[in-house]
């Protein structure tokens, strides 16, 4: 019951008509697992999603660019008590940016992306799923390379979510991202990651969501020019918002601490050839019961280029 195949189909056309305009079509099809992280049964969901994408891109000067962005995209699940979560969405997003020859860039972002589940009647008696919300996101965003060994990039926003009628599940706060890749020496680099975001897995697997706060490290070394390491670490403390609570009687938010450390290698025997292995343990601590949670993943991968 827990065996599965998974899929990711991706095809695109980057296109240009003038030297100021620009655009891309493309066409996302995939099949991929609920995590296990926040189920107790033995069944396995399946996510099936289709997602069309639509880019316009105007430079109004060398520098200085305006884009739009239009993404529709349906998600099904295989199992039938996961049905409602199926849902369509809808996002658009606009971006004003400059970017500079020097190697910094940077710019505004707004965003609004709609949801809505297709079987709202089925949920389950008591949950507190809407029959969708809407998320509206404001940020800037930069970017900066200095030298050639250190690049920078980071976003710093504000987004609201809102539901039709549950409004106690809303959510208005700060999101944001950073990201330091430092070139420490020829063949080794160093990686940090910074960011608070909102949503992840758990909205696949419940409908509920959490703010992640997420601070990562990794460690890349050459061995030789054909062979790579990597080593990473990642702390996540994961807040439920409004609706997840321990149970009927204790009403304290879950809050859950996630670690994850992992190391792989690759190989690269042709230019359009990649071989890999890797191994990650997933650790989490909860403040519910039966909350905790450990995984070990080991994973090889044959990557041919065309």
């Amino acid at each position: 019951e827990l065996d599965y195949r998974s899929y990711n189909n991706q095809a695109w056309w980057n296109w240009t008509l003038t030297d100021r305009l620009t655009g891309r079509l493309a066409y996302t099809s995939d099949r991929t697992p609920v995590s296990l992280k926040y189920e107790t049964g033995r069944q396995l969901d399946l996510i099936s999603r289709q997602a069309p994408e639509a880019t316009l891109a105007w430079a109004l000067t060398p520098d200085w660019y305006v884009d739009a962005r239009y993404v529709p995209s349906s998600n099904e699940h295989s199992l039938e008590s996961k049905k409602y979560l199926d849902n369509d969405a809808t996002e658009y997003r606009y971006r004003l940016g400059t970017r500079s020859p020097t190697g910094y860039g940077g710019g505004l972002l707004l965003r609004d992306n709609r949801l809505d589940y297709v079987n709202p009647d089925a949920r389950l008696p008591g949950s507190a799923l809407d029959s969708g919300y809407r998320d509206r996101e404001t940020s800037v965003y930069a970017s900066w390379g200095a030298g050639g060994r250190t690049r920078v990039d980071g976003k710093l926003g504000y987004l609201s979510r809102e539901h039709e009628r549950n409004t106690e599940r809303d959510y208005k706060g700060g999101i944001g991202n950073l990201n330091l890749n430092y070139s420490l020496t020829g063949d080794t680099d160093l990686k940090l990651d910074l960011a608070r975001q909102l949503g992840g897995e758990e909205e696949s697997a419940n409908g509920n969501y959490a703010v992640h706060r997420i601070a990562g490290l990794g460690v890349a070394y050459r061995l030789t020019p054909l062979i790579s390491t990597q080593l990473g670490w990642r702390n996540e403390i994961i807040e439920f918002q409004n609706g997840f609570a321990n149970n009927a009687l204790d009403q304290t938010q879950r809050v859950d601490r996630e670690r994850v450390f992992s190391v792989s290698a690759s190989y690269k025997p042709h230019q359009l050839v990649d071989v890999g292995l890797s191994w990650q343990q997933d650790r989490r601590t909860s403040n519910i019961q039966f909350g905790d949670f450990k995984q070990q993943q080991v994973s090889l991968y044959l990557l041919l280029s065309y």
